[in-house]
């Protein structure tokens, strides 16, 4: 519609496309925002499993605002520190529910922030409490927890 552009620009939004979305548009205000690759790429890695931290996919995901990376930074570390502690206490007491319910949004939020290694072994974590596999679980847990530090680590360093 006509000023529709113009209304959500003055309301703060960075762009506005119509609708119907042609793909020719979509594609240029996509090149338009996003940030290019750059020295922050981490495809040297054969496997999403080995990186530890993807500040480009972090940084694409948030659209490169840097301001929103520091405050989901922030909120993802203490978030999930709460949680790495629910987790070995759940994990102790041999609660597989407790365990899959912790690692399920431990997984989704790593992957968020870039945390690929973090991501991949909560899930690893999440897939054993479904399945029951409590002999490998003490193993795993501390195999995240030094993931966790690590990617704590990456984006205090890089983001915070």
């Amino acid at each position: 519609m006509q000023g529709d552009r113009k209304k959500c620009i003055s309301a703060g939004m960075d762009d506005y496309i119509a609708k119907p979305v042609e793909l020719i548009h979509l594609e240029q205000m996509l090149k338009q925002w996003l940030p290019e690759k750059d020295h922050l790429t981490t495809s040297k890695f054969k496997n999403n499993e080995d990186i530890i931290f993807d500040q480009l996919a972090f940084k694409s995901q948030l659209l490169g605002k840097d301001k929103l990376m520091v405050k989901i930074a922030r909120a993802f570390i203490n978030d999930t520190e709460l949680k790495m502690k629910q987790l070995s206490a759940s994990i102790e007491t041999r609660d597989l529910s407790k365990i899959t319910a912790l690692a399920h949004p431990m997984k989704g939020a790593a992957a968020t922030v870039g945390g690929m290694a973090f991501s991949s072994q909560a899930h690893r974590i999440e897939i054993a409490g479904s399945e029951g596999e409590l002999k490998q679980m003490a193993q795993l847990d501390s195999e995240l927890k030094e993931n966790f530090a690590q990617l704590k680590s990456a984006l205090e360093e890089s983001v915070l």
